[in-house]
């Protein structure tokens, strides 16, 4: 276990500044204090009439982060480099007065950020002692503030502050002002209780407000450092273990191995539940879901390289919709849903009312399911998503539903179930809760989940209870059963598959041999004919030698006197040679003899040999033709692509361009038949929990428990003993939860080691490696989503800060960079991946998705060239007009980078959307247009020169019209921003608002826009329909990445208009 990277990060937490953020409604005020004068009034404070104050936020010690981070500059003798920031401040601390100006002790927070700041100042970084050193410190604030038992005043403050100021050596540049105090009043509270609930919920959402400024430290150090505890007592598992040691030692050419594709497109790793949309998966995406899923091939940690527009969030609805499945066949194995839970762990009272909580059984733990992402948008669009009723085909709506009365009312929409709620933050939980399990127990127009269940469960009798489980049991294993057939049949085409392939494999290596055996028998049938031939010379010779022999004896008188007794005669003596060379003929001649038999003998082998072969061969390309013939006919039947040999050469390239794109779109097996009986199963699982929750009294305890949890109202000990079972609990009601990688600390602060079964990490290329630390050790397994291509990790720490922790603990260059996020991290210790380059270097990514359905072409052709190798496939519907344009805006910039003269050229876009959309949509609807800018002063810019004195909206409307006036203010704050902004988005047009002096100042924003194609693969690829890009294009059109930009867009002074 790499136990040092897990100290990295966490010392690292301690140098995230946390930002102030200024307050903007009328029942907040801000006290900037800088003199004795700007102090609030505690005892006769000016408020509204009707109004009293609820109590004041005070924010200690304010100062300009950028002063801050000259100080690092200075102290490491180094510089910094472009930073897109705006003028932000920091604090000190942070706590809270009651109404009457006294402090609250129970509100202390401090920032570790001054803190750290100093010890680099000081140059004390003894890390051994850094927790240890700054609780201390924390604790000596702490002791300042709460042995003053009066009423906090001007003084008071600004004697703690010089002591502070005294002990940090502080010497960074303060803001305009040191302390700011927000003073948060309310109504008073009236009579009437519908008065009452109003100012209750008024009073709630003024707090939330408040609450945005609540983090000083860190999202993260806490739950580090309890991770980092359970490590060092080797209490963790694999996903941790893999996740930290990010090296796959097997890593699988997904895109490239055709053995690999194979083994995973086998029908038994294809789930057996499906999301009902009615579609059929993509090749890749049925490949991710395929290795997700695959319990004999357990992964750990699997990450998915998801571009935009290749569907992530179908994979996700189906990894959710294989998990639902899988639980509800453990499920069917119980007599009765009680059984589901085991040993009863103990008791829960409050407010005289009991619970008594069970544990959860082993068996239905792996299935606990958790979405996180970075940003809380993001975290609320997949619980929305999934629940919406136009997420499933309309031809399941009026069949299947899922305690859809809550999830209507708390998404307030027309959903068809309550299978995912967004949790994690206070507010997400707060919200959820008090729809989901409301304390109010009068009869009233909304559906009481708790009272429902109490009230079905009170008129059933045990026997009543156990018919009602059966028969839903009946209904999803019926089901099962036909889809089992269905996967028979689909085993019985693979085993063909598999047949077809190891005949292949066999014919290949038998016309190998016969090619052996072919090429031997032409070397024997040649060395016999070479004998032959030489037996028939030597005969020949023989031949002549005997009629000289007999030339000799008829020269030679008295020959058979003299060949014995002159043997030196010339004549005797040739006669004796030829005799000798006779009898060498003679010999060679019977062994070329004996040789010729014995190649006979080979031949005739070697003939029987070949036969043999070629009736092998013969009887398996039968055989072949046999299997094809079956599975073409199984093919025909049940219109399915299948991974023979022919769609694995098209998914891995090897055919043409347009055999390539159809292998990917559809994947194997994904046929009608099948995919309708998957998807029905599916909602029959739904059924099936639906019955399980109705029909356990001991699950509505353990949801009541849950919802005491929610509103805060157990003890830490209850909660280090029942939040585990409780979660789990709630997660048998509603499949899907998800969070914030940032409220996982608070959030499961008490769920322990490989409590939750399965994490998608959903948008992980924007979360920092760190973020996901905690969730991975309270997980089995964890696939991460998303694209490290697209936004990065926000890094606000001084580079040189970086590399003295990452020396200090030994950390790789990987660990250690500002790019690496959750999403990268996953991709390196991912077994099953793809390999793309970027400015001449290769690295992998995760399992690829690569079919684009989004963009029109042009705006397609950017990103595919910039980003993706051009690995992407094109497959959005084209229109007939669209726009791909950039318009040539020079100007001078105000305020950083913000150029006056292009948020004029882009108005005439602006007003065109709206008028089209109102009168399409009418006038309560916005229209889909973003407007983009890579930074942030630009997007303020645009923002306050549409905002200031209504602008925007008289340039559009010409009465007055209130309705009008709120959805304009309502698009100027949502719809104009960053990447950050839009990340997960998508609009018919997008603006790309480049900004930035036409002179020579702001060169290094233009690089730093310019550094990796992220920025502008992000921002063009919000667009469905038309994408302007406003600029200078002298300054922006040469530039890496936005050169291809310019090349493909179309060129324009004017602005052209296309309505989407």
């Amino acid at each position: 276990m790499n136990i040092k990277t897990l100290l990295y990060w966490h010392k690292l937490e301690n140098f995230y500044p946390y930002i102030l953020q200024d307050q903007h409604n009328e029942k907040i005020r801000s006290f900037k204090i800088l003199k004795e004068c700007d102090f609030p009034d505690f005892e006769n404070p000016t408020i509204p009439e009707n109004n009293c104050v609820r109590y004041y936020e005070v924010y200690f010690g304010i100062f300009t982060m950028r002063s801050a981070l000259d100080v690092i500059v200075k102290q490491m003798d180094t510089s910094q480099g472009f930073c897109d920031e705006i003028d932000e401040k920091s604090c000190f601390c942070k706590f809270r007065l009651n109404a009457d100006g006294r402090f609250d002790e129970t509100s202390f927070k401090i920032s570790s950020f001054p803190w750290a700041i100093n010890r680099v100042k000081e140059k004390k970084i003894d890390l051994d002692e850094w927790d240890k050193d700054f609780h201390e410190f924390e604790k000596r604030l702490f002791v300042q503030l709460f042995e003053w038992d009066e009423v906090l005043d001007y003084k008071k403050c600004d004697q703690i502050f010089e002591r502070i100021k005294s002990e940090l050596s502080w010497e960074i540049e303060y803001a305009d002002y040191w302390m700011r105090i927000d003073r948060v009043v309310g109504e008073k509270k009236s009579q009437s209780k519908e008065q009452i609930e109003a100012v209750e919920e008024e009073n709630r959402e003024i707090d939330e407000l408040i609450k945005a400024n609540d983090l000083l430290n860190s999202f993260y150090v806490r739950d580090l450092e309890n991770v980092i505890r359970n490590v060092m007592n080797q209490n963790y598992g694999q996903a941790l273990d893999k996740y930290l040691n990010h090296n796959s030692d097997k890593r699988i050419d997904v895109e490239h191995d055709k053995d690999a594709l194979f083994e995973i497109f086998d029908p038994k790793n294809m789930p057996y539940g499906k999301w009902p949309s009615g579609y059929s998966l993509r090749s890749m995406q049925q490949l991710a879901v395929n290795i997700a899923m695959n319990e004999e091939e357990y992964t750990p940690v699997f990450s998915v390289n998801g571009p935009p527009g290749t569907g992530k969030t179908t994979l996700l609805r189906d990894v959710v919709a294989a998990n639902v499945v899988e639980r509800a066949m453990a499920l069917c194995k119980y007599e009765k849903p009680d059984d589901a839970f085991g040993r009863e762990l103990g008791t829960i009272t409050y407010n005289q009312y009991n619970n008594t909580i069970k544990e959860i059984d082993d068996n239905l733990k792996k299935y606990t399911m958790l979405v996180v992402t970075n940003n809380n948008a993001a975290a609320k669009n997949i619980t929305m998503e999934l629940p919406d009723i136009k997420s499933i085909c309309a031809e399941y709506h009026d069949k299947y539903t899922y305690f859809n009365e809550i999830s209507d009312q708390i998404l307030n929409r027309k959903t068809w179930g309550m299978c995912a709620a967004a949790l994690g933050n206070r507010k997400n939980c707060s919200e959820f809760i008090d729809v989901f399990w409301p304390l109010k127990k009068e009869e009233d127009e909304l559906f009481d989940f708790n009272r429902y269940l109490r009230k079905i469960q009170t008129q059933k009798t045990a026997v009543q209870y156990k018919e009602n489980w059966q028969n839903a049991k009946k209904r999803f294993c019926e089901v099962l059963g036909e889809v089992q057939i269905e996967y028979s049949n689909m085993d019985d085409c693979y085993r063909r598959l598999k047949e077809l392939r190891k005949l292949y494999i066999s014919i290949s290596e038998i016309t190998k041999k016969y090619d052996v055996v072919r090429d031997h028998l032409d070397c024997l049938y040649g060395e016999k004919e070479e004998n032959e031939k030489s037996v028939a010379d030597l005969e020949q010779k023989l031949t002549q030698a005997e009629d000289r022999k007999q030339e000799i004896r008829q020269q030679v008188l008295f020959f058979k006197l003299r060949y014995f007794i002159n043997s030196k005669n010339s004549m005797i003596v040739m006669y004796k040679n030829i005799e000798k060379m006779k009898e060498e003929y003679l010999n060679e001649k019977y062994e070329k003899q004996d040789r010729i038999s014995v190649l006979i003998n080979q031949i005739q082998d070697e003939e029987n040999t070949q036969e043999q072969y070629l009736k092998e061969l013969s009887e398996q390309k039968s055989e072949i033709e046999q299997q094809k013939q079956e599975i073409e006919k199984f093919k025909k039947e049940y219109e399915v692509n299948v991974p023979d040999e022919d769609y694995l050469m098209e998914l891995t390239g090897q055919e043409t361009p347009q055999k390539y794109k159809e292998a990917q779109e559809k994947a194997p097996w994904n046929g009608k038949r099948i995919n309708k009986l998957r998807e029905t199963l599916f909602l029959e699982a739904m059924n099936l929990q639906r019955a399980f929750v109705e029909n356990s009294s001991q699950m509505r305890n353990q949801l009541d428990a849950f919802s005491k949890m929610m509103r805060g109202n157990l003890s830490s000990t209850q909660l280090d003993k029942y939040a585990a079972p409780l979660f789990q609990g709630f997660a048998l009601a509603v499949p899907v939860i998800s969070s914030t990688f940032a409220s996982i600390g608070s959030f499961l602060r008490y769920v322990g080691k490989e409590e939750i079964g399965l994490v998608l990490a959903d948008e992980s290329g924007q979360a920092m490696p760190q973020a996901a630390a905690g969730v991975i050790w309270r997980c089995r397994r964890v696939i991460a989503v998303g694209d490290p291509l697209q936004i990065e990790p926000v890094v606000t720490i001084h580079d040189k800060t970086i590399e003295f922790l990452k020396n200090y603990y030994k950390q790789s260059a990987f660990i250690a960079s500002r790019t690496t996020s959750v999403q990268s991290l996953a991709d390196a210790a991912n077994d099953y991946i793809g390999i793309r380059e970027l400015d001449g270097t290769n690295f992998y990514v995760g399992s690829p998705l690569l079919v684009h359905g989004r963009c029109q072409k042009r705006i397609f052709d950017i990103a595919n060239i910039i980003a993706y190798n051009e690995t992407m496939i094109y497959n959005t519907v084209d229109r007939e007009e669209s726009v791909c344009a950039w318009i040539d805006v020079k100007g001078q910039s105000q305020n950083k980078h913000f150029v006056l003269e292009q948020a004029k050229r882009i108005l005439p876009i602006i007003k065109n959307e709206f008028i089209a959309s109102w009168n399409k949509n009418g006038k309560a609807e916005i229209p889909s247009l973003f407007i983009i800018s890579p930074f942030r002063n630009v997007k303020a810019g645009l923002a306050k020169y549409y905002r200031d004195n209504d602008f925007l909206y008289h340039e559009i409307c010409e009465s007055n019209d209130v309705e009008c006036k709120q959805n304009i203010k309502k698009w100027i704050r949502d719809n104009i921003g960053t990447i950050h902004t839009f990340q997960g988005k998508e609009a018919d047009t997008v603006i790309i608002c480049l900004g930035v002096d036409s002179g020579e100042k702001e060169n290094g924003a233009i690089e730093w826009a310019c550094g990796r194609p992220n920025i502008l693969n992000v921002a063009v690829t919000r667009a469905k329909n038309n994408l302007y890009i406003v600029g200078d294009a002298d300054k922006w059109g040469s530039k890496p990445y936005f050169s291809t930009a310019y090349e493909l867009c179309e060129k324009c002074t004017d602005i052209k208009i296309s309505v989407s």
